[in-house]
């Protein structure tokens, strides 16, 4: 689906981004390909905060992704410091009884 999206909406698109967002922090982290996760949340990340900015909420859930990557790389104080930023800004954005900042809000706590 990523290289039909990118083929047909071109690497910019937000849709492309959100599947290559779903692909760096769910299919690459599962994978154990922590370096190559990060790296990629890192790319989708930058361009949604072009194109999109940073308070959309798909640059919420890449910058959400970012953080539990930099998490399982041991990377915990980044880790920490992100997820901090999520929570913010999902409290803002979304509201601080959103299913995705109560979310953020569960894991934050956990890994404190």
């Amino acid at each position: 689906m990523l290289k039909l999206r990118k083929e047909v909406l071109g690497t910019k698109h937000p849709d492309t981004l959100r599947s290559r967002n779903m692909v760096a922090g769910i299919i690459l982290l599962a994978q154990g390909k922590y370096a190559e996760a990060e790296q990629e949340c890192r790319a989708v990340l930058k361009l949604q905060e072009e194109i999109l900015g940073a308070k959309h909420p798909d640059t919420l859930n890449s910058r959400y992704h970012l953080a539990y990557v930099l998490y399982n790389l041991g990377k915990h104080v980044e880790a920490k410091a992100e997820f901090r930023t999520v929570l913010r800004l999902r409290e803002e954005v979304l509201g601080k009884d959103h299913p995705y900042t109560l979310e953020t809000h569960e894991l934050f706590r956990l890994i404190e």
